[in-house]
């Protein structure tokens, strides 16, 4: 297995690990956030970095979706942003592979079903990029 195939592993193992046991989306006042510091909650990729870094995400770019600029800025753009902090090189593949798992996490609203909706998900998500699904 590749490094960068090794940490996508890793971060898409915590991301489903941390929505499955939240059990619900993180939608604040203007929708999908990060975090909401009221009920603790974050996305998913606000799931995938620390809690200090989700707070940054949320402070500084407001809802979420991944947004890509020039390289020579990337600490001024959130994909820069979260990519250092998953230390990931900012690639298509890396950047689809956030964006699929943030899709993942925006498109489930059903609480009621949130779980088996996130399950069909991350199992296409690792179908795509290869990795394994154990849940």
């Amino acid at each position: 297995m590749s490094e960068n195939k090794a940490k996508l592993q890793t971060i898409f193992d915590r991301v489903v690990s941390h929505l499955l046991k939240q059990g619900k989306a993180s939608v604040g006042k203007y929708g999908c956030s990060y975090y909401v510091r009221e009920e603790n909650l974050r996305c998913a990729i606000g799931g995938a970095v620390n809690k200090d870094v989700a707070r940054h995400l949320q402070s500084r770019f407001g809802g979420t979706g991944i947004v890509v600029g020039s390289p020579i800025e990337k600490e001024k753009t959130l994909v820069g942003v979260v990519c250092d902090a998953l230390d990931l090189e900012i690639t298509n593949e890396n950047v689809g592979f956030l964006s699929n798992l943030q899709d993942m996490h925006d498109s489930c609203r059903d609480e009621d079903d949130f779980c088996n909706t996130i399950l069909v998900d991350a199992k296409r998500v690792a179908r795509d990029y290869e990795l394994s699904f154990s849940y």
